[in-house]
């Protein structure tokens, strides 16, 4: 059966037609609502065309001024699972996933885990926060005080299956380095979802050839 859930509110739809010069029949992104089904993670093609409404809404709300919704956010918490990612010096085990839970100050935890190659779980807990309340899936993680925010940009996500996220860093103003992964609610993704939402990164001119699966399999219960 299929629930009504109503899209979060960016921009009433004429700033958006004054902004970006489109028809005005085209796009109301405010008062818009959407049937989206029950989705099962087996289901690639239905998961496939979510992802492309949905990366489509995150890239108009990334050229226009959005207001910021906590609804957004807490939609997103819960345990995350990942699929793929690139390379990473700050994570080398498997059975890796991610859970984010609010705080009493407003603010949102994150408990990264990992199985290390001896089996002992390695765990870092950071803050996951709004950089800018304009731009509210433009988030930044803090594993460290005496660091400042990483980029967390939630490209793509239908909350309940998949999630798209990319980050970046400059090491000494010298190198830049691209992170990107693949988050599912489930252990494991159907192959064709997988390689979908590689094609979405490609389309932000992040490569993905350099992708690598993460072991999900004899993951420990207690993590």
């Amino acid at each position: 059966a299929a629930k009504l859930q109503p899209i979060s509110s960016f921009v009433p739809a004429a700033d958006l037609r004054q902004l970006t010069g489109l028809p005005k029949n085209l796009y109301t992104l405010r008062t818009r609502e959407w049937l989206v089904p029950e989705l099962k993670n087996d289901d690639p093609s239905t998961l496939i065309k979510r992802s492309r409404e949905l990366t489509t809404g995150l890239f108009l709300a990334a050229l226009v001024l959005c207001g910021a919704s906590l609804h957004l956010v807490t939609k997103y918490l819960g345990k995350w699972y990942e699929i793929e990612k690139l390379p990473s010096t700050f994570e080398k085990g498997s059975c890796i996933q991610a859970n984010y839970s609010l705080k009493e100050n407003g603010k949102f935890k994150v408990v990264n885990k990992e199985m290390l190659a001896n089996g002992k779980i390695n765990e870092a807990e950071g803050e996951l926060m709004h950089m800018d309340v304009k731009q509210p899936a433009k988030l930044g993680v803090r594993f460290n005080w005496f660091m400042p925010a990483a980029p967390y940009w939630v490209i793509s996500t239908d909350y309940e299956n998949y999630s798209l996220v990319y980050s970046c860093t400059n090491i000494l103003w010298l190198f830049h380095m691209d992170y990107a992964w693949i988050l599912s609610r489930a252990p494991d993704m159907h192959p064709e979802t997988v390689e979908h939402l590689k094609s979405v990164l490609e389309s932000y001119k992040i490569s993905t050839e350099k992708m690598m699966p993460t072991d999900q399999a004899n993951c420990p219960a207690e993590m």
